[in-house]
């Protein structure tokens, strides 16, 4: 009897919640992506214009008006102050299915074509490593009446909103949220970042891709 009791005490002390269960529970509403140490010591290998790319790639690849280009592709700047700017790649055609952008998974579905932008784990790499180490303060994708919100959060932003009597989170956590919205008929990414490198190299966005401007 005492023995099974050590067994499930000691079952109970060693199953402990992720710094993600923590996270979940500090910020309600919000799912974990990753832990914020993910992908962090070969991060150099994932440098800023490969991010961007990154991003055109998808445009690039989802393009059904004009395959593989950018072409119907409006991209939008806004000084939103305090030295922030936000842009807004906004594509024209539907985006309907949110799941993939929730998890590490890939919305391709065709194995016979060589697509490279299927908003798979690529494009997470891309966020993570914009919203850790390059201070993006915003990124969201728009779709068919959903919106899907990336949120990197410390382990000190989730540890104080968590009761003294809680586990404490030991790890820094990549999030996504996913909320209704009044978008439809066309599919966007709305960035909002103060750091300059990335808003030089965001500017570079309409330039990276085939299209009728730049042919």
């Amino acid at each position: 009897m005492l023995g099974n009791i050590y067994n499930i005490m000691n079952s109970i002390d060693i199953i402990k919640p992720t710094a993600c269960d923590l996270a979940e529970k500090a910020f309600p509403g919000y799912k974990g992506l990753c832990e914020g140490n993910f992908m962090y010591v070969s991060r150099e290998s994932y440098p800023l214009p490969w991010m961007i790319r990154e991003l055109a790639q998808n445009s690039v690849d989802h393009n059904i008006l004009d395959p593989e280009t950018l072409n119907g592709l409006e991209f939008i700047e806004e000084d939103i102050g305090e030295c922030k700017r936000r842009f807004e790649i906004k594509n024209p055609w539907v985006f309907e299915k949110y799941a993939k952008l929730t998890t590490f998974g890939s919305d391709k579905t065709d194995p016979s074509k060589s697509f490279a932008g299927g908003n798979g784990i690529g494009l997470k790499q891309a966020l993570l490593r914009l919203m850790r180490d390059f201070e993006v303060q915003k990124f969201n994708v728009l779709g068919e009446g959903w919106e899907v919100e990336y949120k990197y959060v410390s382990k000190d932003e989730i540890n104080a909103r968590l009761e003294t009597d809680d586990y404490q989170s030991e790890d820094d956590v990549f999030l996504t949220k996913v909320s209704p919205s009044a978008n439809h008929g066309h599919c966007s990414y709305v960035i909002e970042t103060d750091n300059p490198e990335v808003i030089n190299n965001l500017r570079e966005f309409k330039h990276l891709g085939v299209s009728d401007e730049n042919r």
